[in-house]
């Protein structure tokens, strides 16, 4: 994006070089090197206080094309960039839903695991008479025990992706407000 400064300093450059090609001057004074220099604002501004009438109205013209394309480019750069980041966050949420989905699968299967490990467990522990209530029991908490890790690890899987979800999301909060404000 060609800021003001640099947008005038383009077309004072153009309608020079359009002016020189029909053999126009670019300024009304004798001094012409008062539009050598763009570089400044200053000089940027006194050029343009001695246009030539002529070279006014074509400054004029470049200006306002110039200015509309670099409108147009900026909306083409910030539309890009929305659609690249929707993309984006579209393919992540695509990820993070498989991933999301593969952890539900493991903790279902987990659960399922233990929960028939611990069915047979206890009707062994019932099959056998010389085993002692209190050895049952602590093999029954290390079974929860175990369950409430794997819960605990799957919990902290869902919370990541929960964050990287919600950090993904807050990035492209700020192109779909510009790009909003820029079709409106």
């Amino acid at each position: 994006q060609l800021d003001t400064h640099h947008q005038q300093a383009l077309a004072l450059r153009l309608t020079k070089c359009h002016l020189e090609t029909m053999g126009r001057s670019l300024v009304t004074s004798e001094d012409g090197n008062a539009c050598e220099d763009f570089h400044q604002p200053s000089a940027v501004k006194e050029c343009l206080s001695n246009l030539s009438t002529t070279a006014a109205t074509t400054y004029t013209l470049f200006f306002k094309d110039l200015h509309s394309l670099c409108s147009r480019l900026l909306q083409e750069s910030i539309t890009k960039r929305y659609y690249q980041t929707t993309q984006t966050l579209e393919h992540v949420s695509k990820l993070a839903e498989a991933r999301l989905q593969n952890i539900l699968q493991q903790q279902e299967e987990s659960s399922l695991f233990w929960k028939e490990k611990e069915e047979r467990m206890t009707q062994w522990f019932h099959e056998q008479s010389q085993l002692s209530a209190n050895q049952a029991l602590e093999f029954h908490e290390q079974i929860q025990s175990k369950q409430q890790e794997d819960l605990h690890r799957h919990k902290e899987e869902l919370q990541s992706l929960a964050d990287a979800l919600q950090v993904t999301k807050a990035s492209i909060q700020p192109w779909t407000q510009l790009v909003d404000l820029v079709f409106r």
